[in-house]
């Protein structure tokens, strides 16, 4: 309903999944399309021209342990998705993350009506 009556692409919390027999979460991305193309200019417009869902999945897991470092750079990460509400859940944590290690950088990616949190930290 989001991506319908919003027009733009609409991301879901990670989610558990199984992909060849392993565990692993993934997200997945929606955008709507309508009859005619383009964008109708009302939330009543895109209900009533609404034709469906263009969308993929994205294997979170696999995408966060190569921006982690799991090749060995020494990187710690903590990757945690918020609701609009304001709500979070830690998606996933890499390293050695101790107080004591050099200050956190922190970076918010905003897509789709979703924001994950980064923050990360050299690690001694």
């Amino acid at each position: 309903e989001k991506a319908r009556d919003s027009g733009e692409a609409v991301l879901t919390p990670p989610t558990p999944a199984v992909r060849y027999g392993r565990r692993t979460r993934v997200v997945l991305i929606m955008h709507p399309f309508y009859e005619g193309g383009g964008l109708p200019g009302s939330v009543l417009l895109r209900r009533a021209l609404f034709r469906g869902l263009a969308g993929g999945g994205l294997e979170v897991d696999t995408l966060l342990d190569r921006i982690a470092g799991s090749d060995g750079n020494p990187l710690a990460l903590v990757v945690t998705d918020e609701d609009e509400d304001g709500t979070r859940t830690e998606v996933a944590r890499w390293g050695p993350f101790m107080s004591g290690t050099l200050a956190p950088h922190l970076v918010r990616i905003r897509a789709a009506e979703r924001t994950w949190r980064l923050e990360f930290r050299d690690t001694p």
